[in-house]
């Protein structure tokens, strides 16, 4: 064999080896890039997970302060965080609606919500009303139950991310 004929199987074998690394490569900076994506999407949803148990924190916090104060400027945030709070929850269920187990959760996590904001509710009206009622009301309600049930519902859809 001439020393052509061999040169040109070497450099057949070298760029065999060439388009070899370079295909894997491209393959595997694709499944970096795809792995990277779930890496943020699951972040966005624990960023609304941590935004959804803020949320229904000052919303009660608001209703506290006006309960204890009269003072309507509390109800502005009261009024801020249930809006800011019906948002982070459609926002979550747009993330999570790829996974039918988190969506389960999803609807259970609505369902506490909505139980907490009925009761927050209840008792602005019976403030606005007489201030011995709501005081009766908040310590006959089971606003601690409730938010140990929110925390450890948000608690397990994280887990789940």
């Amino acid at each position: 064999m001439q020393f052509t004929g061999k040169f040109a199987i070497a450099f057949g074998i070298a760029l065999a080896i060439l388009i070899f690394v370079g295909i894997f490569s491209y393959r595997k900076l694709f499944q970096e890039t795809s792995d990277q994506q779930w890496v943020d999407h699951t972040h966005l949803v624990l960023e609304k997970l941590d935004a959804v148990h803020l949320d229904a924190v000052n919303a009660e916090s608001g209703e506290r302060g006006y309960l204890i104060t009269g003072d309507v400027r509390y109800l502005k945030d009261y009024q801020q965080s249930l809006t800011d709070l019906d948002d982070h929850l459609d926002d979550l269920a747009k993330l999570i609606e790829d996974n039918p187990a988190q969506q389960e959760a999803l609807r259970n996590l609505r369902g506490l919500t909505a139980q907490k904001v009925e009761g927050l509710h209840q008792r602005i009206v019976l403030r606005q009303t007489s201030l011995d009622a709501a005081t009766e009301a908040m310590h006959q309600s089971n606003v601690a139950e409730l938010s140990a049930e929110l925390r450890t519902q948000i608690k397990t859809m994280k887990g789940t991310e």
